[in-house]
């Protein structure tokens, strides 16, 4: 009852203190918003809700405060009624005693000697309790500490298993370190031999390249064999077609002769055919704009023909046309002869200009064909080198990945290690605190068992005296009563 009154008191202590601090910090809250200028409507009514939780706290206290009281007073009442209990039982006793002095003093000492053995025995008893219960602590204290040591003596066990394990792991991580090296050994050998392999492959590729392009120079070789063989035939079928307006010529000539000697003939009839001879001049006029028109584009054309090689020929084309036209004759026969010459010099203009250009596209052809061919040599030389890249790629980031593993094995083992010594440590710093919490709660529990039997002592050492004296103010009223 004295622990609760104590707890209670302090309880109603630290809500006094609590709500002085809420005063205080309320205080200093009206003081900040004074300063601030809060309006005086919010003010009001934070005043007036903090004077309501004032009183509420204050009427809680109260509340509290009045059970306590009460609480005070009933066990005060008790006491009261303790007393007067005791008091009617003297004054029951004093009457007994007054009736029957002797056998109420016989019965008191038998009482009181009950009462002594009693609490002799009590006491015997309380004393064989107290002794089991410190027996039982030793026993309890062996046990732990018996247990300690099985715990130290497990964890040490723990630990040199651990150590065996981490041996054992070690040992296999070397085992597997020399094997990887070994794989690595024997893929770097392979590395080396596929390397070698790749160059021979290299060396025959180069021959290849090579014996390509002599075949190629061969074959450009015959191409422009064929090329002159072409041209030579050209040419031989330009002399022939020469030769052919050669004769055409010659016919033009008889012709012209033949001619000549009709118009001596018809010398004599000219004067008649006066007239005829107007509307010929005029269709001569008439041919003869014609004849500018086709000048201008024979011109075209002859410049078209000086581009290509075979000038010789055009010059001793022109040369046999002015031999041609340089001869005597009337004005009509050379225009006839000028206008066969003219067709017959355009037709093998016309020839000679569509065999240039097929020449031409033939030579594009093969250029082409040169270009495709070579191209398609430098691709295979890439895919060649691509290929050689690729694989040194790949080797490489073989060798990557293997570092990466074992560097993330080394990374897994060490963070295993470093794992382990901090449960050890945390298993360590957990057993010592366990340790101690138990050591304190021991040290705690037997203080609580020794005030226990501190205050049972004492309350029993202040019923013994009440006893005593209750004793001997009955045996004093005794006397006082019969002195006899």
């Amino acid at each position: 009852m004295k622990i609760k009154e104590r707890r209670d008191e302090k309880k109603g202590e630290t809500k006094i203190d609590k709500d002085e601090r809420k005063e205080e910090s309320n205080t200093k809250l009206r003081r900040e918003d004074d300063q601030k200028g809060v309006d005086k409507e919010e003010k009001e009514s934070k005043s007036v809700a903090k004077v309501k939780d004032e009183q509420k706290r204050d009427g809680k206290v109260k509340e509290e405060e009045t059970r306590l009281k009460k609480g005070k007073e009933i066990e005060q009442k008790k006491e009261e009624k303790r007393e007067d209990e005791k008091k009617i039982i003297e004054e029951k006793d004093v009457v007994r005693m007054d009736a029957d002095n002797t056998k109420l003093r016989r019965e008191e000492k038998e009482r009181v000697d009950e009462e002594k053995e009693s609490k002799r025995m009590t006491k015997g008893k309380e004393e064989e309790k107290r002794e089991e219960k410190i027996g039982e602590d030793t026993r309890r204290l062996k046990k732990e500490r018996d247990e300690q040591k099985r715990e130290e003596k497990i964890e040490e066990e723990t630990r040199s298993l651990k150590k065996e394990r981490d041996e054992q792991k070690r040992e296999e991580k070397i085992e597997e370190d020399s094997s990887w090296l070994r794989k690595d050994r024997q893929d770097e050998e392979k590395a080396d031999k596929e390397e070698k392999r790749l160059k021979k492959e290299d060396e025959k590729a180069g021959e290849e390249t090579t014996r390509l392009k002599k075949e190629k120079d061969e074959k450009v070789k015959e191409s422009e064999a064929d090329d002159a063989k072409e041209e030579t035939s050209r040419k031989k079928k330009g002399k022939e077609e020469v030769n052919k307006s050669e004769e055409k010529l010659t016919e033009v000539k008889l012709d012209k002769e033949e001619r000549q000697a009709s118009l001596s003939r018809k010398d004599k009839t000219r004067k008649e055919s006066d007239s005829k001879i107007e509307k010929e001049k005029r269709e001569e006029n008439e041919s003869e704009t014609t004849f500018k028109k086709e000048d201008t584009e024979l011109d075209k054309s002859k410049r078209k023909v000086a581009e290509i090689k075979d000038n010789k020929f055009d010059e001793e084309n022109g040369r046999k046309i002015e031999k041609l036209l340089s001869g005597k004759g009337d004005e009509q026969i050379e225009d006839k002869l000028k206008n066969i010459d003219l067709s017959a010099e355009k037709r093998i203009i016309d020839e000679k200009i569509d065999e240039e250009e097929s020449r031409k596209e033939e030579v594009e052809r093969k250029d082409k064909r040169k270009e495709d061919e070579e191209k398609k040599m430098i691709k295979k030389e890439e895919e060649g080198k691509g290929e050689e890249k690729r694989d040194e790629k790949r080797k490489e980031d073989e060798k990557e990945e293997k570092i990466e593993k074992r560097k993330n094995d080394e990374r897994k083992m060490e963070k295993e290690r470093n794992g382990k010594d901090k449960e050890e440590k945390e298993d360590r710093k957990m057993n010592e605190e366990t340790k101690e919490e138990k050591i304190e709660e021991n040290m705690k529990r037997k203080k609580l068992e020794e005030k226990e039997i501190e205050e049972m002592g004492k309350k029993r050492r202040k019923e013994n005296e009440e006893d005593k004296n209750v004793e001997k103010k009955n045996t004093e009223e005794t006397l006082k009563q019969n002195p006899a």
